[in-house]
């Protein structure tokens, strides 16, 4: 399921306007389909692996993989595909930069952050769902998977550093809410009145922001975007 939002010109978190990409510092994502010039790509070594919820839609089947284990590192749990994945990961980023793309991986999450923050666990491996680049504005996202919120500090000396050599650019977070799950079924799940959106799961075509809201978005949240960018 998705929902159309007309406003102004946006795009993806990974490609920079190519209008003005030959300038210093210029950032703005305006499509999903021009040349990909500079990229934020993942990091699943620090991963700590959190408590499963039964909201989590098409992620449900973690309900076997993930009790039990809450608290270790998803690499020590499944040590083989955890080294897999950490080759694929560092490959895709030779690969890009052998094609001259700027690639950008996020610092591990402050032990301070983990300390303070309740919910226990992180997927940094996912770079684009707890962003949103839209044109030159950078939206902090909440996700169902609320463990995943705290996923924000691995990118904030990126972008405090865009924004500092960027006048132009807003740097902005969706509203907090709470990390427990409204309701007790899907039915009820998908009526949830908390504001959710993930990077991936959006799409521009023109001044149309696709927003899908599959298992894991919110409405509410496209209303909120569109007041944003309105």
């Amino acid at each position: 399921m998705s929902e159309s939002i007309t406003g102004k010109p946006e795009g993806n978190p990974t490609i920079l306007n190519p209008e003005t990409a030959g300038s210093k510092n210029i950032v703005g994502v305006h499509n999903e389909w021009n040349r990909l010039r500079e990229v934020m790509l993942g990091d699943i070594r620090g991963n700590i692996m959190p408590q499963f919820q039964e909201d989590w839609g098409r992620y449900a089947n973690l309900s076997e993989f993930i009790p039990g284990n809450e608290g270790m590192k998803w690499i020590d749990r499944d040590p083989e595909n955890g080294q897999k994945m950490i080759e694929q990961i560092d490959g895709f980023e030779k690969i890009l930069k052998s094609h001259g793309i700027k690639v950008h991986r996020p610092r591990p999450i402050p032990d301070c952050v983990r300390q303070n923050i309740t919910t226990l666990g992180d997927a940094m491996q996912y770079a684009r769902d707890p962003h949103l680049v839209l044109g030159r504005n950078i939206i902090q996202t909440n996700m169902r998977m609320t463990f995943r919120i705290k996923e924000h500090y691995g990118w904030t000396p990126l972008f405090r550093r865009h924004t500092e050599q960027n006048s132009g650019i807003r740097w902005v977070g969706m509203p907090d809410v709470e990390p427990t799950p409204e309701g007790t079924t899907p039915e009820q799940w998908a009526q949830d009145a908390r504001l959710f959106v993930e990077g991936g799961d959006t799409f521009i075509l023109g001044k149309d922001i696709l927003v899908g809201f599959s298992s894991l978005g919110s409405s509410p949240s496209a209303a909120l975007l569109y007041s944003f960018l309105a």
